[in-house]
């Protein structure tokens, strides 16, 4: 499959949304991402039926993961359908509808595109340098601030939807590049945008998609230690000069982590979530965190899942989870029999599990887009080692 509903769904959002910014194009495509998740899912769907219809390719088998996920998702479905006839909470349905079309494109996307072709990920690779060069051009004018500023304008991109889209494209990159020395360069660059950016979350999830892959990559655990040390070190040394320079960024805030706003705000949230699950513990309260203010304050955890879909919602969650995790346990050997031909393949869709489990617990509620990347990723990898697929998986890396 081409890269381009790739670049279209993650790289593009970043460009489009930057370049409105800074009033160097229209906005046309509107918020741009529902509007390229509709233009992903079409594509793909295209593709799929001519490679099948015109030129005779069985259709791949599909996997219980996508069975599993499915059934989640037209679970998902048919619960906002329900409630938007009921006429209960627009805003919470319109929302809804909108995950629901984000999610079906970002599990098609990573479940088809090949981004260990060394054509792939050089382009992402170069798209990566482009969006930090865009952020660090704005540091240096003093304008970061005020761009990422779009309280007004429901349709223009936050900087946690920049952020994401950085973050997603920097994890489709490094995974392959074989140089530990690029990928630290790659990494290290990463951090310093997310945190100009100041999406914590993001910044926290890149982390722990380091600490993973380069630990599944790994020859030599000596050397992995002394360099995350160092980098421990070099932050704790520095943080006293960041704080005096940038007392107001938030991902220094949570060195105050009980003095922090958003903690405090999203600490309430969860409470709330607490009080409508002991409410109604089977049916949930679908929408009710309308009441604090609006549709996003709901739980920044799993919980979110049973506020709005239910215990048997939260179930099938916990059942997709359980399947990704267990994957993850039994591919482990058949990976390391093939040598280091998917070692990163593997190791890539192992730091979006451990992404997904940290937002799930932490961080994001239940329409994450992380879920379906995941699902997306371990279906993939799941057909590329089957005995249909191993004569296929030979010298696709980049160097």
């Amino acid at each position: 499959m081409v890269l381009l509903p790739f670049l279209i769904l993650i790289p593009g959002y970043f460009f489009y949304h930057w370049l409105v910014g800074l009033n160097s194009i229209p906005q046309l495509l509107g918020g741009y991402v529902n509007e390229s998740s509709a233009v992903v899912i079409l594509w793909i769907a295209a593709v799929a039926l001519f490679d099948v219809s015109v030129k005779s390719i069985r259709p791949s088998r599909i996997h219980h993961l996508e069975i599993l996920y499915w059934a989640f998702l037209l679970y998902f479905i048919a619960s906002v359908v329900y409630h938007a006839f009921r006429g209960d909470a627009p805003d919470v349905n319109k929302s809804h509808t909108a995950s629901i079309l984000q999610s079906i494109a970002i599990f098609a996307v990573y479940r088809v595109t090949a981004l260990e072709l060394k054509f792939n990920y050089r382009v992402i690779f170069w798209l990566c340098l482009a969006m930090s060069a865009f952020v660090y051009s704005a540091v240096s004018d003093d304008v970061l601030a005020a761009f990422l500023v779009n309280a007004d304008d429901a349709k223009a991109a936050t900087y946690q939807g920049l952020a994401r889209a950085f973050f997603l494209s920097v994890c489709a990159a490094t995974p392959f590049s074989k140089t530990l020395p690029v990928r630290l360069l790659l990494y290290v660059n990463a951090l310093v945008v997310l945190f100009f950016l100041g999406s914590r979350s993001d910044m926290l999830a890149l982390f722990l998609f380091i600490l993973i892959f380069e630990w599944v990559n790994s020859k030599n655990w000596t050397r992995q230690f002394l360099i995350y040390a160092g980098a421990v070190g070099l932050i704790l040394i520095l943080i006293p000069w960041l704080m005096r320079e940038m007392p107001d960024n938030r991902i220094l805030g949570l060195l105050e982590f009980k003095a922090d706003t958003s903690v405090q705000v999203r600490t309430a949230q969860i409470k709330f979530a607490l009080d409508q699950i002991q409410s109604a513990p089977f049916t949930g309260a679908y929408g009710s965190y309308m009441r604090l203010g609006g549709s996003g304050h709901y739980a920044h955890n799993a919980l979110s899942a049973w506020v709005d879909l239910g215990l048997p919602g939260l179930l099938l969650l916990v059942t997709v989870v359980g399947a990704l995790v267990h994957s993850a346990v039994t591919l482990a050997p058949k990976v390391k029999e093939q040598g280091r031909n998917l070692t990163a393949d593997y190791g890539m869709a192992l730091g979006f599990l451990g992404i997904c489990l940290f937002f799930l617990i932490f961080s994001k509620p239940f329409v994450d887009i992380s879920v379906p990347a995941t699902v997306g990723l371990f279906v993939r990898l799941h057909q590329k080692i089957s005995p249909f697929a191993l004569h296929q998986n030979s010298d696709t890396n980049a160097p």
